[in-house]
């Protein structure tokens, strides 16, 4: 079973890398996230020699620093050729999904029997699943190292409080990565270190003095610490923020800004979905008693369910699916455990466990169908023409501006402020907007999502560092470009378009709460 799963890994594999190196590149972007772009266009212009931007101006952090890491020297290489720079870092995409499907294969088998780790592992194919892989973020870098966690802790050797030295520092080392990774990681870390304390409290190592407890915290903390302190510490001294503005911008934390329609985001039900599967697969192991590894499913899914509280209660914003990827390892490890008890039970059993994978893979491919439009297409098609049609100097200003700044090759100012710097927040803040648009040598506005009402659009830009209104852009239908009609996710019952206008013939309003209603 391992044998013919890994040569399908394998041969799934190499059959990507193949897509990826020679289909066209519209294609190639279609299941890419635009967000991945404010990774690439960094890395380009890092590699460039302009620094740590986006727009080749303006200084960000608004990144996870692993995945950075990771893509810096493909774009060390192939700088000048943006293309092939991006077909090369799918192509590393595509072998760490490959690997990501081996090393869960072998995190599940410490679980569950080899047909039930098979079966589960094989969800990850499903498109809904596999888009977490294959989207170029640092989702699919955290899916990996997560589910290599697992496997080393299932044994429980690293987490004894009895470990040595080189124990210690390992699992440090992992945690580390995976909060470098991705800095919301640190829920899921919580949890394993509190499963540590649990084992003391409870004597699951005999008895232990609290300087052993103590040594074994500094040992697995200093290891964790010398990956990620100096990261932090960068942030602080540079921007004055410890973590990305990215996520500083998504938070509201301390204040509590929980509203209903939050859950009612498909964003959300994705996280939803995976947390409520593994409650309940966690429930119904534990009344048939007999749960391996019961302790570290436990302690991630406290983790889990920390993030998740974190995200209803404090993600004002952009609180997109992926930021609840990493709760896909723990939700497969409970699929697996289910199934193996289900595989080893009455022959029905067996039909039902099948039954359920077939239903569960068809949702899967149902949901990436509902919930994926053609903007990204519209979005690379843009960026064609306003590279061939636009001024030499052109500067384009625009909310998510990933895709459409990678393949527009000039300077593209991101005006969502994700992936641009603090003094962007500022001038919103004290009604600068027209100011930093000059200073920015803005002559462009594009957005996506077009629909007019009463003649106008508005795109408002708030301030979310400062919890402030910011300015807007109010724009008519005399636009430079208009691609064709597309339909929006979910359930593409909504129509608009892309349009790019010139500056010149829009209204930029310091302060949006002088919008007058049509």
């Amino acid at each position: 079973m391992k044998r013919w799963f890994l040569a399908l890994v394998a041969l799934g594999t190499l059959a990507r890398v193949a897509y990826v190196m020679t289909a066209p590149m519209v294609d190639v972007v279609y299941r890419s996230t635009d967000d991945s772009y404010y990774y690439f266009n960094v890395a380009r212009n890092l590699a460039l020699g302009q620094g740590l931007t986006f727009d080749g101006m303006n200084i960000t952090n608004g990144f996870h620093p692993l995945w950075m890491l990771c893509i810096l020297p493909i774009y060390g290489l192939f700088a000048a050729e943006p293309n092939l720079a991006l077909r090369v870092t799918f192509t590393l995409v595509a072998i760490l999904a490959g690997t990501t499907f081996w090393v869960a294969h072998r995190a599940l088998a410490r679980f569950a029997g080899p047909v039930a780790a098979t079966f589960a592992g094989s969800l990850l194919a499903a498109p809904i699943l596999l888009n977490a892989l294959l989207n170029g973020l640092e989702t699919g870098l955290l899916i990996l190292i997560l589910f290599a966690i697992i496997a080393a802790l299932a044994p429980g050797d690293l987490l004894s409080l009895g470990a040595g030295l080189s124990e210690n520092v390992g699992l440090g080392v992992l945690l580390g990565l995976a909060f470098l990774a991705r800095l919301d990681s640190a829920f899921l870390i919580l949890g394993i270190l509190g499963l540590i304390v649990y084992r003391w409290l409870r004597g699951v190592d005999g008895p232990v003095r609290p300087g052993t407890v103590v040594r074994k915290f500094s040992q697995v903390g200093g290891a964790s610490a010398l990956l990620a302190v100096p990261y932090l510490a960068w942030n602080v001294q540079r921007f004055g923020h410890a973590v990305p503005i990215s996520g500083e911008l998504k938070t509201s934390f301390p204040e509590v800004t929980f509203t209903l329609g939050r859950l009612s985001s498909p964003h959300t039900a994705f996280g939803a979905i995976l947390l409520g599967v593994s409650s309940a697969g966690l429930l119904w192991l534990c009344s048939r008693r007999e749960v391996r590894g019961l302790g570290l499913l436990v302690a991630l899914w406290a983790g889990c369910a920390m993030h998740f509280a974190n995200s209803l209660l404090f993600m004002h914003w952009a609180g997109h699916w992926w930021h609840f990827a990493s709760y896909l390892p723990l939700t497969l490890v409970v699929v697996a455990m289910v199934l193996d008890r289900m595989w080893r039970g009455p022959g029905w059993g067996r039909a039902v466990a099948v039954v359920a994978l077939l239903l569960a893979f068809m949702f899967g491919v149902g949901v990436d169908r509902a919930m994926r439009g053609d903007h990204h297409r519209v979005l690379y098609e843009a960026a064609e023409w306003a590279r061939e049609y636009l001024p030499a100097e052109a500067t384009v200003g625009m909310t998510d501006s990933g895709i459409f700044g990678y393949f527009y090759g000039r300077r593209t100012v991101n005006l969502d402020g994700v992936i641009n710097g603090y003094e962007y927040q500022a001038a919103l803040r004290d009604g600068r907007l027209k100011a930093y648009l000059d200073r920015c040598g803005v002559t462009h506005i594009a957005d996506y999502e077009v629909q007019y009402r009463d003649g106008r659009y508005v795109i408002r830009l708030p301030a979310r560092l400062y919890r402030h209104p910011g300015g807007a852009i109010v724009a008519g239908p005399d636009e430079r470009y208009r691609s064709a009609p597309y339909s929006v996710p979910p359930l593409h019952r909504v129509s608009r378009h892309l349009a790019i206008w010139d500056r010149a013939k829009l209204q930029v309003l310091d302060d949006a709460r002088t919008l007058k209603r049509p």
